[in-house]
């Protein structure tokens, strides 16, 4: 029952204030674990372009806001992003880290926080959503969401120490240029959001 939305794109459901068909549901569900499975083992860019083969460009984009194999990439994710990219790419991928700033990549994990939030909103209501709340949670530090998808105690570890060593990280860097908060001026911090300058201090 209810009304459903005329188009599939991110914001249709509040758009159109309606929902998607339950088939549909399922079908985003499925594809959003195969993502946060990716994810979760490092191959970020392998997620991205699942998103593409299936006609999701602008999921691909929202998960790559900080490139191709992530904010920091570890072991095989590392060793991928070596092998792929040349030396001139390398130093292109290092002018663009250096023009963007800390700053930058504080706010597309701001929006990705803002993203978890919002889809974890809905999760007890529809019974989906699940992983697609836990991707965008752990691209942002947000433990107490990412671990919802977890179903080991190595995944709880997991998740626990990505996001620490992503905190410790992104610490250093504001601590070392002093920059990094403007970007976040004007926007609205309210609710359990609070005071975003770190991603320790959102609600993990």
């Amino acid at each position: 029952g209810g009304v459903h939305v005329s188009r599939i794109d991110p914001d249709a459901m509040v758009r159109e204030q309606a929902k998607i068909s339950a088939d549909n549901a399922k079908d985003e569900e499925r594809l959003a674990k195969i993502i946060w499975r990716f994810v979760k083992s490092g191959r970020l860019s392998e997620a991205a372009r699942v998103c593409q083969y299936v006609g999701q460009p602008w999921r691909a984009v929202s998960l790559t806001g900080y490139g191709m194999h992530g904010p920091l990439p570890l072991g095989a994710s590392a060793e991928e992003a070596d092998e792929e990219e040349t030396g001139a790419r390398q130093s292109e991928t290092l002018a663009e880290e250096i023009e963007n700033g800390v700053g930058s990549k504080l706010l597309w994990r701001w929006a990705c926080h803002a993203a978890s939030k919002r889809i974890s909103e809905s999760i007890d209501a529809t019974g989906y959503g699940v992983y697609e709340s836990a991707v965008y949670a752990l691209l942002a530090g947000d433990i107490k969401r990412a671990v919802r998808a977890c179903d080991s105690w190595e995944d709880v570890l997991w998740v626990h120490l990505r996001c620490w060593l992503e905190y410790h990280v992104d610490s250093y860097l504001v601590e070392q240029t002093g920059r990094g908060t403007s970007c976040l001026d004007g926007i609205d911090m309210s609710e359990d959001a609070g005071n975003l300058e770190l991603p320790h201090e959102w609600p993990i």
